[in-house]
């Protein structure tokens, strides 16, 4: 803060330096910037002098930059008598609502967390004997479109053949989402398995033959044990959408039941069959 003939010059710690009167000397000011209290520093100020300047261009800007101060200084005096009077902060006080809507949000609570399930490989192998199986009826659907279409002579074998092509294809579709644990496939085999289900119990009503009950008996077991891999028990859980992803580990389908009991249902269906006709 330097004092001159006529002017004090005031520099405030946010940079901004301006010029006042001499009579404002002792006095104390805002900053026009910052709005910081400053004192106008007195008569035992160093003073510098500065360049002279000519008369005209003393007198023209002189009028013009004392009013200009005047204004600047009551604006700021009537911000300042606007502003409350400052107080003591009470530590103990809880946070303002503008600090309360700039906090991180909390952490997620273990009820919330997502949890993640532990592989099973038995179930998965269970669910994937399941889908092996829906191929190779689409396996089967493709080799009975083969014949149709290679001894067909009339329209409506044709019509048949591509009916069961096109049925063939959804069947190894529906397997490969299966394997994949995927849950719409889990949904439409279901209900396969519960229509099938349903008819076997019409045949256990109709069938008075102890060998058709027999049959009826063994397929009826099947689509309960499918519903039961399906829909309740472990095999249930690859389904969730907390079931962690496959890893390098491998899943051994072949060893599950529910891929070898398939082929002695059908050699005993087989066999009954061959005996009811």
């Amino acid at each position: 803060m330097i004092a001159t003939i006529d002017s004090i010059r005031l520099k405030c710690s946010c940079g901004k330096t301006a010029r006042l009167p001499t009579r404002y000397a002792g006095r104390r000011v805002r900053c026009t910037r910052c709005q910081t209290p400053l004192r106008v520093p007195g008569s035992g100020s160093s003073v510098e002098p500065r360049r002279e300047r000519s008369r005209s261009d003393s007198r023209s800007h002189r009028p013009a930059q004392e009013a200009s101060w005047k204004t600047r200084l009551a604006s700021a005096n009537r911000t300042s008598s606007r502003r409350p009077a400052s107080r003591t902060l009470d530590p103990y006080a809880p946070p303002k609502a503008h600090l309360a809507k700039k906090s991180t949000p909390a952490a997620p609570t273990p009820a919330t967390a997502r949890r993640v399930l532990p592989r099973d490989l038995g179930a998965e192998a269970h669910v994937q004997a399941l889908g092996i199986w829906q191929r190779i009826s689409a396996l089967i659907l493709f080799a009975l479109t083969g014949i149709l279409l290679l001894s067909a002579q009339t329209a409506v074998a044709e019509t048949l053949g591509v009916a069961l092509f096109g049925l063939g294809v959804f069947f190894w579709w529906l397997g490969s989402s299966l394997i994949r644990y995927q849950r719409w496939a889990r949904n439409v085999l279901g209900l396969f398995t519960v229509l099938g289900l349903i008819a076997t119990m019409v045949g256990v009503l109709v069938i008075p033959s102890g060998v058709g009950q027999a049959s009826n008996l063994v397929s009826g077991a099947w689509q309960l044990a499918t519903l039961w891999v399906l829909f309740g028990g472990r095999s249930a859980t690859v389904f969730h959408k907390d079931y962690p992803l496959p890893d390098e580990r491998r899943v051994e389908w072949w060893q599950s039941p529910f891929f070898f009991l398939p082929i002695v249902a059908g050699v005993f269906n087989a066999m009954v069959g061959v005996a009811l006709f």
